[in-house]
């Protein structure tokens, strides 16, 4: 699924700007069907409902407050980073971003903007921490641990897969600084929980968050 995700993604960079809201509800119908699919293979998740689950919850949040307050504060392209070379920090505007942003009522857009907002929701809260979870808290964490990866219980710590992981999340987002805090905490979940699901609740509320935040004030470079 994660993979499969990052291919659409790739494309869609050399797609008309219209064809944008088309290529994700694309990517959530295969990457829904793909995690549908291979469903019985995730036996590392057990959904648990239990009290713990609200500390996932305030750290999802938490993760958004820090996304979104520090997100003007540090470069976050190749010309921002000359321009802090030049001039020293300043608050950035972040323009590429901006213009390659997910906007769902974007002039000329294949989709209408509510199908297109529903699936945008739908992929970001439901289907994105899932698939991210299982790639970067199942999979990888515990493959740097050993190659026969199912052998590692999870929650394993290591500094290298910790550290790892967490610069790897991190170089995934344009977002960077944000990221790397969001790794970092997301893998203090697991090794306390030491349950996969803890993390995905984490992850589905801090993305619900963002939407929020994207939604209220239109700040659709977050997208």
């Amino acid at each position: 699924p994660y993979a499969a995700f990052g291919v659409l993604t790739m494309a869609a960079d050399y797609l008309p700007e219209a064809w944008r809201s088309a290529i994700y509800l694309v990517k959530v119908l295969v990457v829904g069907y793909l995690l549908w699919h291979y469903r019985r293979s995730y036996t590392e998740v057990s959904v648990r409902w239990s009290s713990p689950l609200v500390v996932a919850a305030l750290v999802g949040v938490l993760v958004i407050v820090a996304w979104v307050g520090l997100d003007p504060y540090y470069p976050q392209s190749g010309d921002e980073w000359k321009t802090l070379q030049q001039t020293g920090l300043q608050r950035f505007e972040h323009a590429d971003k901006l213009a390659s942003a997910f906007d769902p009522f974007a002039e000329g857009s294949l989709v209408p903007p509510p199908v297109a907002l529903l699936f945008r929701l739908l992929g970001a809260v439901l289907l994105v921490p899932i698939f991210e979870e299982l790639f970067w808290r199942s999979w990888l964490i515990r493959f740097l641990v050993k190659d026969n990866f199912a052998a590692v219980p999870i929650g394993r710590f290591t500094w290298l897969s910790f550290a790892a992981t967490v610069a790897f999340f991190g170089l995934t987002h344009h977002e960077w600084l944000a990221a790397l805090l969001c790794g970092a905490a997301f893998n203090l979940l697991l090794y306390w929980r030491r349950d996969l699901f803890t993390c995905i609740v984490a992850h589905a509320v801090a993305n619900a968050a963002l939407a929020a935040w994207v939604l209220l004030q239109g700040a659709w470079q977050f997208w």
